[in-house]
């Protein structure tokens, strides 16, 4: 009686591929995503600067010396 709750009838459980051209669509769509992603996070690596000296003349360009020295 317990083996037929817990039988999985015929088939396996991963889902079925319907066409190639579907799948392969969204293999594009996921390494397009990766290079996109993989390029904001490089450019933010490469373009923040690093240093609170450079942070702080940045703020000291746009607003007064006593508003800067939070650092």
């Amino acid at each position: 009686m317990a083996s037929s709750y817990l039988s999985l009838g015929s088939g396996s459980m991963l889902p079925r591929q319907t066409s190639n051209c579907s799948t392969s669509q969204q293999q594009r769509y996921l390494s397009f995503s990766f290079v996109v992603a993989f390029l904001f996070v490089g450019a933010a690596i490469f373009l923040a600067p690093e240093s609170p000296d450079e942070l702080a003349s940045i703020c000291q360009k746009h607003n007064s010396i006593a508003a800067c020295q939070v650092w």
